[in-house]
């Protein structure tokens, strides 16, 4: 079935009316949804914070706003990394310092300033996340083939044979945004599932025996997902 420039895939035993009938003004109340969303994000100024805290790093970093940019090569030499983005009449720099942000040249779309703080912040996690896992690792005395760091849309992390006695690990970059009980926790899940590819009762008595508070901080790290602050959220693309 085709409404206008929406497709829609169905089962063939799927019947037309119902379709037309049910699912057709369900996805075109979400696609307004997602559209309307992008737009207050757009002219949003407030969707740039004020600082980032990074608590595995127990840092608080500052965004700074240059909106004639830095003059000073010698700082803008200083700076760890420097991400671009360049589209129309748009030109921003982002540079990140080893205490502060800096997003250099004029706002237009303050989605494009999401975008380059994602990817300082998947860089910072780059760096930091696989270092904290491995070392959980070798304490748990499990052997992790490698360590990814993803831009995941709906889950913190997850787990995946490598071989019949190594594993591969995916973690969100975001959760480096985790405060440290939350982020063990999420690490130990996932080592967990090394040993238990599920969620059975005994993937749930392991759990238990690292943490007897392990149900507790997963219904926290399920309900932290909805308190990541907006910067930070996957439909904040390049415009």
């Amino acid at each position: 079935a085709q409404n206008e420039d929406i497709l829609i895939i169905a089962p063939i035993n799927l019947d037309i009316e119902e379709i037309q009938s049910k699912y057709i003004p369900t996805i075109s109340i979400n696609i307004e949804n997602i559209y309307n969303k992008i737009l207050a994000c757009k002219r949003n100024k407030n969707l740039i914070p004020e600082s980032i805290f990074l608590p595995l790093e127990g840092i608080r970093y500052p965004v700074q706003l240059y909106e004639n940019g830095i003059s000073d090569i010698k700082k803008r030499l200083s700076a760890e990394v420097q991400f671009y983005y360049r589209k129309k009449s748009e030109r921003l720099l982002c540079l990140g310092f080893s205490d502060r942000v800096a997003i250099c040249g004029k706002i237009i779309n303050a989605m494009n300033v999401a975008y380059l703080l994602q990817r300082w912040a998947k860089e910072k996690a780059l760096q930091r996340l696989p270092v904290y896992l491995s070392h959980r690792a070798a304490q748990m005395r499990i052997q992790i083939h490698d360590i990814c760091i993803h831009n995941q849309r709906s889950c913190w992390g997850s787990c995946s044979r490598y071989d019949k006695t190594s594993f591969n690990i995916h973690l969100n970059w975001r959760s480096l945004l985790l405060d440290i009980p939350l982020l063990r926790h999420l690490c130990e899940h996932e080592l967990c599932h090394t040993i238990f590819m599920n969620h059975s009762k005994e993937f749930h008595n392991a759990m238990q025996a690292l943490d007897r508070d392990a149900e507790e901080k997963e219904r926290a790290l399920q309900n932290a997902w909805t308190k990541l602050p907006e910067w930070t959220r996957h439909y904040l693309v390049p415009r």
